[in-house]
C-alpha cells in the first residue's frame, strides 16, 4: 500500500527545488500526456478544501494544474524598482493597475519602474519589457499598496493581469502558489513559484508556509484557478510561516487607494486658528495649506460645502468628511472682504 503523505512530500520537493521553481519550466509533460484523456474525471476539490490527494491521478492532475497556473500568473508579475530598494508586484486589470505591499513602494505620488518577464527569447530567456508607473494609495497598518503603470516601452498599453479572487472564501489547508522575485530581478532565472498550503486565514492576514524572500513582497499568493488571494507581506517567526494581505483588503479599498489616499496616516491642514474663532493665524511653510494659497487672516467659511463658525466647526468638518491623507478638498475662505474659493491637497502629519 502507498504512503501518500510521503509521496505528496517527494512530488512537492522535486517540483519546487527545496522552494523554488522557475516560472519557465514544464512541469511533468510526460504526466500530462498521460492524463489528458482522465483530467475530466479526476476529483480537484480537495484543491481548494484542504485535503490531501488520494490516488496517483489526483497527484497528476496537481501537477498539470501547477504548471497551468504558472503559466497564467507568470506574464502579470513584475518587479517594481523604487529607487534602490525592489520588490514585487502583480497587474490586475487590463489597463495596468498594480498591486502590491505598502513598505515595497513607501509612498504615493513616486516614480517606480517596472519589468516585464514574458515569454522568451531564441536563447530560452525571458525577454525583458520595462515600464514606468507612479505609486498610488497605501495603507501602512495592513501593508497594502497600488500603483498605476502610466507608460510602457515597445508594446501597446494593453496589460496582462490576474483576476481577483475573494479571499473570504479561503479554506485552512488550501493548496496555494506563491510568486515573485526573491533575492530580486534575475532576468536568466525569470519568475519563481513556490507551493505550499494556507495554515490560517482572516480579514486582515493570510498565513502559509511557502517561504518568502527578499524581493517577494508585493508579490501574488494565488489559488488553484490561478486567481490573485493576497499579497505577499513578510515573514513571522520561522520560514514556514509567511504573512500575505489578503485580496478582500484590496477590493474593499481600492477607490481609496486608486485615489493615492494614505489610509493610515493622521490629516493635516497645516493651520492653526485664533483661540476658538475660525481665522487662520498661522500657515506651516511647505504644508497643505501653504500649498494651497491659504494665508493668516483668511476666515474659512467652508470646507466642502460645510459651514465653519468656529474653531469647534472646523474640528467637526473634518472629522465628518473622514479625510485621508492625500485627499482633495475646497475650502471657501473670507479675504480682504471678498470670498475666495481654494483647493486643499490634505497633507500627512508630521510630514511635508
Amino acid at each position: 500500500m502507498l504512503d501518500f503523505n510521503r509521496l505528496i512530500a517527494c512530488f512537492l520537493l522535486c517540483c519546487t527545488g527545496w522552494g523554488f521553481l522557475p516560472a519557465d519550466v514544464s512541469l511533468g509533460q510526460e504526466s500530462t500526456v498521460q492524463t489528458d484523456a482522465k483530467t475530466d474525471k479526476v476529483d480537484t476539490d480537495f484543491l481548494f478544501s484542504g485535503e490531501a490527494p488520494k490516488t496517483i491521478e489526483q497527484l497528476r492532475q496537481m501537477e498539470t494544474r501547477f504548471a497551468e497556473v504558472s503559466e497564467r500568473v507568470k506574464a502579470a508579475t513584475v518587479n517594481i524598482q523604487m529607487s534602490q530598494s525592489q520588490g514585487s508586484g502583480v497587474v490586475v486589470s487590463s489597463d495596468g493597475y498594480i498591486l502590491t505591499a505598502a513598505h515595497v513602494i513607501g509612498d504615493p505620488n513616486q516614480s517606480a519602474k517596472i519589468t516585464f518577464l514574458n515569454d522568451l527569447d531564441e536563447d530560452g530567456k525571458p525577454k525583458v519589457v520595462f515600464a514606468r508607473a507612479e505609486t498610488l494609495g497605501i495603507d501602512r497598518g495592513i501593508d497594502s499598496g497600488m500603483l498605476k503603470i502610466v507608460e510602457k516601452k515597445g508594446e501597446e498599453n494593453d496589460f496582462p493581469y490576474i483576476d481577483i479572487a475573494i479571499s473570504a472564501e479561503l479554506n485552512e489547508g488550501q493548496w496555494v502558489m506563491a510568486v515573485g522575485h526573491p533575492g530580486g530581478l534575475d532576468k536568466a532565472r525569470g519568475m519563481v513559484t513556490r507551493i505550499g498550503r494556507i495554515l490560517s486565514a482572516s480579514s486582515r492576514v493570510i498565513r502559509t508556509d511557502c517561504t518568502l524572500v527578499g524581493g517577494d513582497s508585493g508579490g501574488p499568493l494565488i489559488d488553484m484557478n490561478g486567481d490573485l488571494i493576497g499579497i505577499h507581506s513578510r515573514i513571522g517567526s520561522e520560514l514556514v510561516d509567511n504573512l500575505h494581505v489578503p485580496a478582500d483588503v484590496y477590493s474593499e479599498n481600492w477607490d481609496s487607494l486608486a485615489k493615492a489616499l494614505i489610509l493610515d496616516g493622521t490629516p493635516s491642514l497645516g493651520i492653526n486658528v485664533v483661540d476658538d474663532t475660525n481665522v487662520i493665524k498661522e500657515v506651516s511653510e511647505g504644508r497643505a495649506a501653504d500649498k494651497a494659497g491659504l494665508k493668516v487672516g483668511d476666515i474659512i467659511l467652508e470646507i466642502d460645502s460645510i459651514d465653519v463658525t468656529d474653531k469647534a466647526s472646523l474640528g467637526k468638518a473634518i472629522k465628518e468628511l473622514n479625510l485621508k491623507p492625500n485627499s482633495k478638498i475646497e475650502i471657501v475662505v473670507l479675504r480682504e472682504a471678498k470670498e475666495k474659493e481654494l483647493e486643499l491637497k490634505v497633507g500627512e502629519k508630521g510630514k511635508s
